[in-house]
């Protein structure tokens, strides 16, 4: 990887430029691309979030202002500010063993926003990068970091939340493959993924062999949206007679609205036959291959 020995505000021209670049279909290659320089790229394989909602102030924190004094209503810091392992940086004085580490730190003091209102809206420019939208619910960055990088194992999610789930830490348009594993026990971890100790791995496997079966054989390609078509019709067709309608078929019986209904259930009714007996002819063709590759493991 070649080193970058630009500034920041050489990174940020690029970065504009580079999106302007996708934007107009040209070339979005830095100005310094013919001498082989290129952006940096990180080398961690993981993201820890830290989120101290109604925490500390910046000004007595990371951001130290002058010492202010309320009875002068001079504006400034609570605390005294302390020196860094960085040279002209300083903290507040409570943070002296962070201080001494800050040169492993990178300090983001130019965060800022022009949202009004609650604290709701700040915390999700916070967690997405992105102001909120009414039409697009943007992915958090656990959501990100889980679509870019995926999971070390299998034996380890790719995105965990401990604290309180909200939208703001949501997968959004990433969808809920991206999502993430609330725990709540810290000690001992998520319950539902260990296995209780009188189950073992060939259980196991046939426990998942009877979901996969159960899950094709009530959800096959098209079946929700088949029988929604069967029950609403059915449920509107018993609906009309409560209606007052005028009823022009079958000698004033039905209307025009009952008779589509009875249109709808005699086309999905036989569909909805025919898939599940497609789904039982297929598990019953698959489970043969199922009890070889069980033989097989043993």
């Amino acid at each position: 990887m070649t080193s970058w020995n630009g500034t920041r505000r050489d990174l940020i021209k690029t970065t504009a430029l580079a999106g302007a670049g996708m934007g107009l279909g040209v070339s979005a290659a830095p100005a310094g691309a013919d001498r082989g320089d290129r952006l940096p790229h990180g080398k961690a394989d993981a993201c820890i979030m830290i989120w101290l909602g109604g925490g500390a102030g910046h000004i007595d924190t990371f951001d130290p202002k002058r010492r202010g004094d309320p009875e002068r209503d001079l504006p400034g810091s609570y605390y005294d500010s302390i020196p860094t392992a960085v040279q002209g940086v300083r903290v507040a004085e409570h943070l002296s063993r962070t201080a001494k580490l800050l040169d492993r730190c990178v300090i983001l003091r130019t965060v800022s926003h022009d949202l009004v209102g609650p604290h709701g809206a700040a915390s999700n420019l916070m967690h997405t990068g992105r102001k909120p939208s009414g039409t697009l619910q943007y992915p958090s960055i656990g959501s990100v970091v889980s679509h870019e990088l995926g999971t070390k194992s299998d034996e380890v999610p790719a995105y965990v939340v401990m604290g309180y789930p909200n939208i703001m830490r949501d997968p959004g348009f990433l969808g809920a493959r991206h999502g993430y594993v609330y725990l709540t026990q810290t000690e001992t971890g998520p319950g539902g993924l260990t296995r209780a100790p009188d189950v073992d791995r060939r259980r196991q496997q046939r426990r998942e062999m009877l979901l996969g079966t159960l899950r094709n054989r009530l959800r096959p390609n098209g079946m929700v949206f088949v029988l929604y078509g069967a029950l609403y019709s059915m449920g509107r067709f018993f609906i009309s007679f409560l209606r007052v309608e005028q009823n022009v078929y079958f000698g004033g019986a039905l209307n025009e609205a009952q008779i589509v209904s009875l249109l709808v259930v005699l086309i999905t009714v036989p569909l909805l036959v025919y898939k599940a007996q497609f789904v039982r002819q297929g598990s019953r063709r698959s489970a043969p291959a199922r009890r070889a590759a069980s033989a097989e493991e043993e």
